[in-house]
């Protein structure tokens, strides 16, 4: 599939450099560990951490300092970055999921996606917060909510390798019953109401009253 420009680049993943022009050459290299990749005439630049967008900069303006062809005033040379093989991602789902573990995953791969892969979040577990972890640090938190009920995936990003989910246990269970479309269990955080969850529920029936009950 096509790559988005702000994939990032890591570890395992595979660089083709091609020229064409004034000089016809295609070069093949993978980023090492550290985050480095080696070139012929170029030596060894680092691009771990960059997105594809700011990697393509960074070599073309590598490859025009030994190919001047390539950003001269009529450039003659040519220059195509693509990757080839990518790397995979080492995923840890932890907490109250139904198959927690560490999933292979593909490496497009969101948070959203990769519940998915450990069966998705178990009747226990929180779909208001569930924490992203890398190297040992929270770096966020998804409130499910807002995808299942506003279709909203603004804060989705992608995972990174060795990144953990940890989905924790659910604070709240509130019960609505009655005349709404969709009676069940929900869990509220401290800002929602009852109005919150009469939307979350789809809302009242034509044959509901202007009376609501709440017990506790």
């Amino acid at each position: 599939m096509p790559l988005p420009s702000n994939y990032i680049l890591g570890s395992g993943d595979e660089l083709i450099v091609s020229l064409w022009g004034q000089v016809e050459r295609e070069e093949t290299s993978k980023i090492n560990r550290d985050g480095n990749v080696f070139f012929e005439d170029i030596g060894i630049i680092h691009l771990g951490g960059l997105s594809l967008k700011q990697a393509k900069i960074k070599l073309k303006n590598a490859f025009s300092k030994t190919y001047s062809t390539i950003k001269s005033k009529n450039p003659s040379t040519f220059v195509d970055i693509s990757l080839g093989e990518l790397k995979g991602l080492n995923v840890h789902i932890l907490g109250f999921v139904n198959s927690p573990g560490v999933y292979a995953l593909h490496p497009f791969s969101d948070p959203f996606t990769a519940l998915f892969y450990a069966g998705g979040v178990d009747t226990t577990g929180s779909l208001r917060n569930i924490e992203i972890y890398r190297e040992g640090t929270k770096i966020d938190s998804i409130d499910l909510y807002k995808i299942i009920f506003g279709g909203s995936i603004n804060k989705q990003f992608r995972l990174l390798d060795q990144d953990i989910i940890f989905v924790p246990p659910r604070k709240s269970k509130v019960i609505i019953n009655g005349a709404v479309q969709i009676p069940g269990y929900f869990e509220l955080i401290k800002s929602e109401t009852a109005f919150d969850i009469i939307n979350y529920s789809g809302g009242l029936t034509s044959k509901a009253s202007s009376l609501i009950t709440i017990k506790r």
